[in-house]
C-alpha cells in the first residue's frame, strides 16, 4: 500500500510539472504566467545568460547632444547661450558619460564573472537588434571585439540608470533586459540598486566603490540563484 501511494504521488508531481512546461517562455507575456512558471522562466533566463553574452550599454547622451546641436543651429538662439552650450554644457555632458562608462568598465572587469561580457555605445542598439555586423563591441580594456563573439549566443543587455516605473527619479542601478530591450521580471534579479540599502536616495552620483559593490552583489545573486535551482 505504501509503495502504491508513493507511485501515485510521483505521478501527480510529474504531471503537475509537465503541465507547467512553456513551449517558448521567452516569448510569453509575464503577466500570463503563474508563480511556478515565472520561476521556470527566470531559471531558464539565468542559464541562458550563463551560457550567453552580457552587453553593457555605455551612455553617450546622444539625444541630449543632438538637441543642443539643434539649439546651436537655431538662428534665434542668443550668442551668450551658444557660448555657454559650447564651452560648458556639451563638455559637461561628454565628461559625465565618460566618467560613468569608465567606472562601469572597471567595475565589471573586476567583479563580474558570471558570463562573457562586452561593451558597446547605446547608439549601437539598433544595429545589434537588427542583426547587423557593426555593433562597435569592445572588451573591458576598450579593445575592439569582433561581432563573431555573438554568433549563436543568447544576448542580454545591461544599463545603468533609473527604473522606468520609478517616479522619484532617485533609485538608480543596473537594469537588465533582453535583446529587444524588454526589462526582465522577477524572480530574475533584473535590477541591482547602486550603493546598497544605505545609499542616500537623493544621490545619483555613482562612486567607484559603489559601482564595484553593485556588480559584486548582482554577480553573487546570479550564481546563488543558479546553484539553488
Amino acid at each position: 500500500m505504501k509503495n502504491i501511494l508513493i507511485i501515485l504521488i510521483s505521478l501527480f508531481v510529474i504531471t503537475s510539472i509537465q503541465g507547467q512546461n512553456i513551449s517558448d517562455p521567452l516569448n510569453v507575456d509575464n503577466d500570463d504566467l503563474s508563480a511556478v512558471q515565472r520561476k521556470m522562466l527566470a531559471r531558464q533566463q539565468i542559464q541562458d545568460l550563463k551560457d550567453g553574452v552580457l552587453i553593457v550599454r555605455l551612455k553617450t547622451n546622444d539625444k541630449a547632444l543632438k538637441k543642443l546641436e539643434s539649439i546651436l543651429n537655431n538662428p534665434n538662439t542668443k550668442k551668450k547661450s551658444k557660448q555657454r552650450i559650447r564651452k560648458k554644457t556639451i563638455p559637461q555632458l561628454k565628461a559625465a558619460a565618460k566618467d560613468l562608462n569608465d567606472k562601469m568598465r572597471r567595475a565589471f572587469s573586476e567583479s563580474y564573472t558570471f558570463s562573457e561580457v562586452y561593451f558597446m555605445p547605446d547608439t549601437s542598439t539598433d544595429d545589434l537588434q537588427n542583426k547587423r555586423t557593426r555593433t562597435s563591441l569592445t572588451d573591458a580594456q576598450g579593445n575592439a571585439v569582433s561581432s563573431d563573439v555573438l554568433t549563436e549566443k543568447n544576448i542580454f543587455l545591461v544599463d545603468y540608470g533609473q527604473l522606468p516605473n520609478d517616479k522619484t527619479a532617485s533609485i538608480t542601478g543596473l537594469i537588465i533586459s533582453d535583446i529587444d530591450s524588454n526589462t526582465l521580471h522577477p524572480p530574475f534579479p533584473y535590477f541591482q540598486r547602486s550603493g546598497g540599502v544605505f545609499v542616500k536616495l537623493s544621490s545619483n552620483k555613482l562612486t567607484d566603490e559603489n559601482a564595484v559593490k553593485m556588480i559584486q552583489i548582482w554577480n553573487k545573486k546570479l550564481k546563488s540563484y543558479l546553484k539553488n535551482q
